[in-house]
């Protein structure tokens, strides 16, 4: 599970996105932050691989690991949240485009904000087993 400071380090990531639905998320290894990142209003061009309709944002678990070598990712973890607009924790289940290239990518373990405020483990297993399912956004 990650650590207090991760989590601290997501929100603070959080809080710079300038998309409608705020997320963050932190590739990190140990106690240590490799990289903390928010969802962005830009093109995902370069990840065309796993999104086949047109997305409106750039997702933070793409930006996390975009760039980062292989061998590096697969020793680290990474958690992804969502801030509602009280700054509570919402459900930040990455979609089936970014699990997949999460699971691509190599990293073992992914940690992830749920509606009830708690921080969940994914089921790599999952992913491409045919029944993964994303939590639907909430109106908030």
């Amino acid at each position: 599970m990650p650590s207090k400071n991760i989590i601290k380090s997501a929100i603070n990531a959080c809080k710079k996105s300038s998309c409608e639905h705020t997320l963050a998320a932190v590739l990190y290894r140990g106690g240590s932050v490799i990289r903390a990142c928010p969802n962005e209003n830009k093109s995902l061009a370069y990840r065309k691989k796993y999104f086949f309709h047109k997305e409106p944002s750039r997702h933070a678990e793409m930006n996390a690991i975009h760039g980062i070598p292989r061998d590096v990712i697969a020793k680290c973890s990474l958690l992804v949240i969502r801030l509602d607009r009280q700054n509570n924790l919402k459900s930040a289940k990455p979609c089936i485009a970014c699990a997949r290239a999460l699971y691509d990518s190599g990293i073992k373990k992914v940690y992830y904000s749920s509606y009830s405020g708690e921080i969940l483990k994914l089921d790599m297993n999952e992913i491409y087993a045919g029944n993964y399912t994303k939590e639907l956004f909430l109106k908030i």
